[in-house]
């Protein structure tokens, strides 16, 4: 649970940007008095440039009502220029962490890629969302030392930082602990078909993190980036091959995150044996080896396309409490099928309907929200927030088109620039949530950059690309 007085930032990872200079512009701690809670969220973007994607994915944010994006990273050099190498996001983030984000350590801080992660829910259902999922990971974590929750957290014995989940351990490094040493997935068994467990990727349990989406409070965060770049420094080798991957060092984190877990439970890491290795302290420069670090089985928070395709499908919720038969087997799924039901949440009907309803169209809002069709994991049954293009790129702008936004893009991202207020329509975590920054009022929204703290209009920022991404544009 974040304290009084946190705020939440989100973050998305690319690769460039730029102009007008601003002061930084942070929004007063409360609404109203001194009596009402209130968090920020921040939207961070680590990235050098524009691009077809980013755009997209920018867009994608404004549409949902996500805060205006800092870009993080905008025309990097050296250690920041993220052309060079993935790591550089790290340094951009940390950074940002240290400087700009301020003390309030229990600020919430969402990262994802830029050039192959879009928005698909509004913010209010991600700002739930991410207590509701840390819930349950709490209360699995807590049961595995034999806890209650409370006890757990007594002990410090908790999980905060949540990123994305892959099927396949990548960089494949099968002796090192972020390959052998995770934990399984609290899924139900089978949940991906009879051959879950075994050799084939796109059966698997997805337990392995992906570095490419996470979403944590600043002090956690923090201290996770800090650790990464700690190790980076301590281990580097100008030869490696995934010397320029921070996947492979936040991976290494949470290997040896689970593996003294492990050894807390049992007093042994049982499962070194042969060649796999558990890497010195000394690569890690400190002795702060539990990171509160989760990885997100469920595709609650973001769904990772890398052997998932089967199991993602965009469903329309056309029954009348908001639920949707999925009839279809996946073919791959090799056990009887029987039709089965998923359910719309609430939050998700509540937060469509007041973006809908802020548009000026003929068609009611009660009818829309049966047709529109969203992205889902009909696996798990969770409409994910987030979509992160692994493995495939060149369905990305597809995937965009998708989206329930597309049609209506540019009123969406109009009604956007003029919102004010809380970013939720009721407290969440005890708590109010408004954005981070006051944006200078413009017709489309924009983004922030790094460079001079400057705003940048979407229409400066992604002019080459709008006709392709606002179809009203184009018309």
């Amino acid at each position: 649970m974040l304290a009084e007085g946190a705020r939440l930032y989100v973050v998305l990872s690319v690769c460039d940007l730029r102009l007008t200079t601003l002061q930084d512009t942070l929004q007063p701690l409360y609404l109203s008095s001194s009596q009402t809670k209130t968090s920020r969220v921040h939207y961070l973007i680590p990235a050098s440039e524009p691009s077809l994607n980013l755009c997209a994915n920018i867009i994608s944010g404004l549409a949902n009502r996500y805060p205006t994006a800092s870009i993080l990273g905008y025309n990097g050099k050296g250690q920041f220029d993220a052309k060079a190498g993935h790591i550089a996001k790290l340094y951009s983030i940390q950074r940002y962490l240290h400087g700009p984000a301020g003390k309030h350590e229990d600020d919430l801080v969402i990262v994802v890629d830029g050039h192959d992660v879009l928005a698909q829910l509004p913010v209010e259902v991600v700002i739930e969302r991410y207590f509701e999922i840390m819930g349950r990971h709490n209360k699995v974590l807590a049961d595995r030392f034999g806890l209650n929750i409370n006890e757990a957290g007594r002990k410090d014995i908790r999980q905060s930082v949540l990123f994305g989940a892959d099927k396949l351990c990548f960089p494949r490094l099968r002796n090192e602990p972020q390959c052998w040493a995770v934990p399984e997935s609290f899924l139900p068994h089978h949940v991906y078909g009879k051959y879950t467990q075994d050799r084939s990727m796109r059966y698997a349990d997805p337990k392995y993190l992906n570095s490419g989406t996470f979403i944590g409070p600043l002090g956690d965060l923090r201290q996770v980036i800090d650790a990464a770049l700690l190790l980076i420094e301590n281990t580097w080798n100008a030869t490696s091959k995934y010397r320029n991957s921070d996947q492979y060092y936040l991976g290494k984190l949470y290997g040896r995150q689970e593996a003294h877990r492990t050894e807390m439970m049992t007093g042994s890491v049982p499962r070194t044996k042969g060649s796999r290795i558990l890497p010195p302290q000394s690569h890690f420069g400190t002795d702060q080896m539990d990171l509160h670090i989760a990885v997100d089985y469920e595709s609650a928070f973001t769904a990772t396309q890398c052997a998932n395709v089967q199991w993602m499908r965009n469903i329309a919720f056309s029954s009348p409490d908001h639920k949707s038969v999925v009839k279809k087997n996946n073919p791959k799924k090799q056990h009887p099928f029987k039709p089965f039901t998923v359910q719309m949440p609430g939050n998700v009907v509540s937060a469509l309907t007041k973006l809908y309803e802020a548009l000026d169209y003929d068609q009611p809002a009660s009818k829309w929200i049966r047709e529109v069709k969203l992205g889902t994991n009909i696996a798990t049954g969770h409409i994910y927030p987030f979509y992160h293009g692994t493995c495939k790129k060149s369905n990305f702008i597809q995937r965009y088109k998708d989206l329930w936004i597309y049609p209506y893009a540019k009123d969406l991202l109009e009604a956007a620039a003029k919102a004010k207020g809380s970013l939720t329509q009721q407290m969440v975590d005890g708590r109010w949530w408004i954005p981070a920054r006051n944006s200078p009022r413009d017709q489309l929204g924009g983004v922030f950059t790094d460079e001079n703290d400057a705003f940048v209009s979407l229409e400066t920022f992604c002019g080459r690309y709008l006709e392709q991404l606002v179809p009203e544009m184009a018309s």
